[in-house]
Formats: C-alpha cells, structure tokens, sequence
C-alpha cells in the first residue's frame, strides 16, 4: 500500500494559458489525481528505492541525493504515511489511544498531555473511541488478556488504577475519589444524600464511607442515557419528587452536577441553602458557574504525561511495568454550605 495525499496536478503534456508546457507538478484546477512516492521518485530523477531511504534510512544515500529527494517532496507537497511506512517493521511510530467519549472534555487534558511527551520524540497519536465497559483511557476489558498478551505490546492503562494492569498503569482510586467527597459532604454537616451515578467506582467508595461512619445510605438514582447536562436536570427531577428530598446530591460528574444544579433553580429551590449539590473532574463549567459547583479535581494532563513516558521507556527497554497513583483533590464550591 502505498502512502497518498490529493493533489491536483495536469498531465505532462498540458498547455498553459501563456504557451509554455506545464510539468506535473504545476495544478491545473479542473483536474485531480493521487499524489505517491512515485511521483517524488519521477522529480527527482531516482529509483523508489532510493526515495524510501532518503526518507526513512537517510544515512545510507548521499548529501545530494537526499537534497534531490527534499525539493521533490516539497514541491508535490508529499506526505509520507509513517504508519504504512513501518508495517514491514516493528515500530511504526503510532500510538493508539482508545477513549471511552471522543465527546466527552474530560480526556482532552489527558490527551494533551500525552501529546506534549510523545510528539517531542517523534511519536504520533491515533485516537479512537469505545465505550465503557496502545493507551486506553480506562481498563483494559479483562476479557481481552489473551489478545493483549499474545500482541506483547507496551500498554498503558489510564485513570483508573488498578489492582492488576496488563502492563503500566497510571490513574486514581475513584473509590477513594467518592470516600473523601462522602467525608467532606458528612463534614459540612449532611445526612442523607442522593446520587447521579454512572460511574460505580466513585459511588461505591461514597456509599462504603457512609456506612464505615455509620450515616444513612442514599438514594440512588441510576441514568437512563449517556451522561450529559440535559440527563444530569432530568435525574434530578426526579430526586425532587421523592417523598423525603435528600439534604445533598452528589453526581459522577459536573456536567451531572450542571444540569442538576440547574434542574433546582428551576424547581424555585436555592443551592446550597435549600439543597447541597456536588460533581467530579473540576471542569471550567463547574468552577465558573455560580454558584461554583464542589467538586474534585484529577490532574489529567499530568496523568497524559506520565502515562507518554511509560510508554516511551518501555518501547526503549529502560524500565518494567509500573503503577502510579496521580491522587486527587477534592474543591469546595458554592454549591455546599459551610458548617455552622
């Protein structure tokens, strides 16, 4: 398979306007063709070959020849294709990132972060998304070991730390996540809570320090779609119309949060004075917003970072599979009152 890009280029034997012949890399709008090596090789006057060494093995042809080789690639406006270029090799320079959300702003921190690392080192991001259930943005599903295994690729686990990784693993325990904001929630003085929940990791650390500390369990309220701000208001709605209404809800996240916080202005309901509400992941739209929603915020762009250098010196053999605990803070919003 050879690598393409578009160009528009008329044949050689093309006229122009004025009377002089075209060559084939002057563009002639009303037509189109696909740009390859072989047109580079053509301008330059070499062999594909030679093409391919002077992009790839430049050591092994000459000064001038590799000169040759540049002004051809400059002047058809080539782009070699690094990941056909390196499937008759081991490395291809390409590292897949899978997310759960290609819409979901959360990872675009940690995206940027794994970019800062790995472009500097000549490394390029495929990204594509699954849902929940190479850098995975998440676990891995367990019932992909014996793939993963039998590829032996260097692999990265992201956000959530686990017990068992594949390979490397660079995330936070939402359990303890979901604890430290029960802790924080029981200390501004609530007593009985409900939950948006999607994410089980943080509800299930929230409900397991409730019950440790002996204070009532929540109400939980499971989402009937994919998380967003509209899903977040449509939940608590439906929180508000329970007989006994909880004193705080806390959402697994802040577009949760947003919509929620929204749902009860719109009830005539005050924040935090008639009812307490609190997200997760620190976004913009939470601590912008007023009132500024109580949240807890994961370094994700550090988390990208850590996971790029990983990744890096497990694909150069200078270290083995490792775990890192990013941690994370929880931030006192507007949301939730203060203790009296």
């Amino acid at each position: 398979m050879e690598p393409r890009m578009g160009i528009r280029t008329p044949p050689a034997s093309a006229s122009s306007p004025s009377g002089t012949n075209r060559t084939a890399t002057q563009p002639r709008h009303s037509e189109f063709r696909q740009i390859t090596i072989k047109d580079v090789a053509r301008l330059a006057g070499v062999s594909l070959m030679t093409v391919s060494r002077a992009l790839n093995r430049p050591e092994l042809v000459s000064a001038k020849t590799r000169e040759l080789v540049r002004q051809a690639v400059e002047r058809t406006g080539y782009i070699p294709n690094r990941l056909a270029g390196g499937l008759s090799g081991l490395h291809t320079g390409q590292v897949a990132v899978l997310v759960p959300s290609l819409s979901n702003l959360v990872f675009s921190d940690l995206l940027n972060g794994l970019a800062s690392v790995l472009e500097p080192h000549g490394m390029q991001m495929m990204v594509g998304n699954y849902h929940y259930a190479l850098v995975l943005v998440g676990p891995a599903p367990r019932s992909a070991a014996p793939l993963l295994r039998a590829r032996a690729l260097p692999m990265v686990e992201t956000v959530e730390l686990i017990d068992t990784p594949f390979d490397c693993n660079v995330g936070i325990s939402h359990q303890d996540a979901g604890a430290a904001m029960a802790a924080y929630l029981t200390q501004q003085g609530y007593r009985s809570a409900g939950l948006e929940r999607r994410t089980s990791q943080r509800i299930e650390g929230f409900c397991r320090y409730l019950a440790a500390n002996n204070f009532p369990q929540p109400v939980r309220l499971d989402l009937e779609n994919r998380s967003s701000i509209s899903e977040g208001g449509k939940a608590m709605r439906r929180i508000l119309d329970l007989p006994e209404r909880p004193e705080v809800v806390f959402c697994a996240n802040d577009d949760l949060a947003f919509g929620a916080m929204m749902a009860c202005l719109d009830a005539g309901l005050r924040v935090p004075e008639d009812i307490g509400v609190a997200g997760f992941n620190a976004l913009d739209l939470a601590l912008q917003c007023r009132p500024s929603i109580t949240t807890v915020n994961v370094d994700r762009h550090r988390m990208g970072v850590l996971a790029a250098r990983l990744l890096l010196g497990r694909l150069s053999g200078e270290n083995g599979a490792e775990r890192l605990d990013v941690g994370f803070t929880v931030i006192p919003g507007q949301s939730t009152r203060k203790p009296t």
